[in-house]
């Protein structure tokens, strides 16, 4: 997206299009492996020597707030920011925290018949498939 496109998106849902959010949003747009908000901040700095990680922060839950990230917790203390608002599920690597999105069909919560859901968090832990591949050749040569 340029930044008139997500200048465009931010005005769109009521978000004030400051340089620094289009520059967050972008940051975890254009980054896949669900950056928590000290690895945007890392991200942005160079670029951007006077980013603050408070306005890092700031940033991610104003986009938040207006529905234009998502916020998903793979750990007790660690929150990443995804841009994909599509349903799906997320599976973080335990080895090396590779976040990986994962589709989830939509008949997934039928035994909540009579609730009215209006949020949904599938994570699940465990070894990735370029981990799980090293675990199990390290312990063929052992």
């Amino acid at each position: 997206m340029t930044s008139t496109q997500i200048k465009d998106l931010l005005e769109s849902k009521g978000v004030r299009a400051t340089h620094q959010r289009i520059s967050v949003y972008r940051a975890v747009c254009e980054h896949p492996v669900h950056p928590c908000a000290s690895a945007i901040y890392d991200a942005l700095k160079k670029d951007n020597p006077a980013l603050s990680l408070a306005t890092v922060y700031n940033s991610v839950e104003a986009l938040c707030g207006a529905g234009l990230l998502r916020r998903i917790n793979v750990d007790d203390n660690e929150s990443r920011y995804d841009a994909d608002m599509s349903r799906h599920g997320h599976f973080k690597c335990d080895r090396c925290g590779k976040v990986i999105d994962f589709p989830v069909k939509d008949d997934f919560a039928q035994g909540l018949s009579g609730f009215a859901v209006t949020r949904r968090e599938i994570c699940f832990g465990g070894l990735c498939p370029d981990c799980l591949a090293q675990e199990q050749q390290t312990k063929q040569c052992n």
